[in-house]
């Protein structure tokens, strides 16, 4: 990943509203989203990996950023969900970001896990997840969701849309920015498919949408967010977090 957009990494978990009294088990080795969540929360727990669930202890978020995208076997998946559902206070919640292999940057020639452009649009594999097949895995083990879409992606997001606050043509254009590997090449511009498939049809954007941000828990009580920006193309100290909630919008530096 360009040295750069580093930084931004981060933005998949700053928006996210956890108390500082909340625990958190965060599974993974990212500095960037550690650090953040270590902002958030004064009781973070981290592991590289699950190994044997001898944890315990309960906590009120488990914290999966992208673990799903490297697995090999849907045993592996369930495994990971089911043991994490375990590990949850009683209205506690897994934060769970990951791609989506009908993603868009995907038909446009960015590469999933291989050297290949368009490998998840052409092939099987279990951790080429899809909107539907998601849904189905959390359906089979009877948890509620919410789901988010951040765009370009969970790795560097710049805005991230829901079902109650969809993109259009005009705030999808101001807000997609677009970024690949040295070693691949884009075949069209990722913005200009969006505005189209929004402008014909704003509910298949989901299916589209190259990642997702996903709330999962026993309850059925979810964040009141309904929609997040975040200008990561300006200069540092202009740099602006915007939140919109059920009843309110909430501005602040991101920087």
């Amino acid at each position: 990943m360009n040295d750069n957009l580093v930084q931004f990494k981060k933005n998949i978990i700053t928006w996210y509203p956890i108390e500082k009294d909340e625990s958190i088990l965060y599974i993974g080795e990212d500095e960037q989203i550690l650090n953040e969540l270590k902002l958030k929360s004064d009781k973070v727990v981290s592991l590289t990996t699950f190994d044997g669930f001898t944890i315990d202890a309960k906590f009120d978020y488990v914290v999966l950023i992208g673990n799903l995208d490297y697995l090999n076997s849907d045993k592996e998946i369930l495994d990971l969900l089911e043991n994490s559902k375990k590990l949850l206070t009683r209205n506690g919640k897994i934060l769970l970001a990951i791609s989506n292999k009908f993603g868009m940057k995907y038909w446009a020639g960015e590469k999933f896990d291989s050297n290949n452009s368009f490998d998840s649009i052409i092939n099987s594999k279990p951790n080429y997840l899809s909107y539907s097949k998601i849904k189905s895995i959390l359906n089979n083990l009877k948890l509620n969701y919410k789901f988010y879409y951040p765009l370009p992606d969970y790795k560097i997001t710049n805005v991230i849309f829901t079902d109650e606050y969809m993109p259009n043509k005009e705030n999808i254009d101001s807000r997609v920015i677009s970024f690949c590997e040295d070693d691949e090449i884009l075949n069209f511009s990722e913005r200009e498919a969006y505005k189209q498939l929004v402008d014909e049809d704003k509910n298949v954007f989901p299916f589209f949408a190259n990642s997702y941000f996903i709330e999962i828990s026993d309850s059925k009580k979810f964040a009141d967010i309904r929609f997040v920006s975040f200008g990561v193309t300006r200069k540092n100290e202009y740099r602006i977090k915007t939140v919109i909630r059920d009843d309110e919008v909430e501005k602040s530096a991101n920087s």
